[in-house]
């Protein structure tokens, strides 16, 4: 999805970790819900968790850029090991790993949100 933010002035306020967790809690329990693991269905359990997370940010007119990561494994029991990196700015960016786990399915959500800055102009702007 490549939605402009209605805004990307210096005065755009992100959203704080707690929001960004309980609004990937709600995207999943929307997207997936108690459904059972089903290999055919996965893809579409992601790309409904993805665009529902990108919906709900883009509806809070942020003024952020985001970066949504969804993995999707069927709960057996096994371990799921999962790690993102990443280098921002930690003064106005934020980076948040969900997992949210049903009796079926392990979701792992992974928000990176990178607030947009204002450049200085180019130097041949000024010529």
């Amino acid at each position: 999805m490549n939605a402009e933010p209605e805004s990307c002035a210096s005065n755009t306020t992100p959203l704080s970790i707690e929001e960004l967790t309980d609004l990937v809690k709600e995207s999943i329990i929307s997207g997936v819900g108690e459904n059972p693991y089903i290999a055919d269905e996965a893809p579409q359990y992601v790309q409904s968790i993805v665009q529902t997370v990108l919906n709900a940010l883009t509806s809070r007119k942020t003024g952020c850029r985001y970066v949504v990561n969804v993995s999707l494994v069927q709960n057996t029991g096994a371990g799921i090991h999962h790690n993102t990196g990443a280098i921002w700015n930690a003064d106005t960016d934020e980076f948040v790993t969900v997992p949210f786990t049903t009796d079926h399915l392990h979701v792992i959500c992974t928000i990176c949100q990178l607030k947009m800055r204002t450049l200085p102009p180019l130097l041949a702007d000024e010529l």
